[in-house]
């Protein structure tokens, strides 16, 4: 189907060249074939912080947080990571960062924070 399309003819009903049209439309074009999609992000270890939004001030008060494990063993914060990685004369080279945080709302309130004024 590479190069397909339906184009309106000299002398064709103005119906029949919006059905071609329409045709047209549903022809999707080709995809190449040599482009493989990304691999599939590795998630890392990283916190849930949680949040109540103020309506009337918009600031968010903090409510707690959530350590979410990336469970990879090439990561020192991670639960899977081997406790006697490296050794005395390498030391363990593992990841040992935390990814940006995942703040999340779970709750709106109507009026403002403790924090702004009456």
């Amino acid at each position: 189907m590479k190069g397909l399309s339906y184009r309106p003819k000299i002398g064709m009903t103005r119906e029949l060249a919006d059905l071609y049209r329409e045709m047209n439309r549903m022809v999707s074009p080709p995809q190449p074939q040599h482009r493989r999609p990304f691999p599939a992000q590795r998630t890392m270890c990283h916190r849930q912080l949680r949040f109540t939004k103020n309506m009337a001030c918009g600031h968010l008060t903090f409510q707690g947080d959530t350590y979410i494990d990336c469970f990879q063993r090439d990561c020192m914060l991670s639960t899977s990571h081997q406790t006697m990685c490296g050794s005395p004369g390498r030391p363990c080279n593992c990841r040992r960062y935390y990814s940006q945080p995942q703040r999340l709302i779970t709750l709106e309130r109507p009026g403002t924070c403790p924090q702004c004024p009456p």
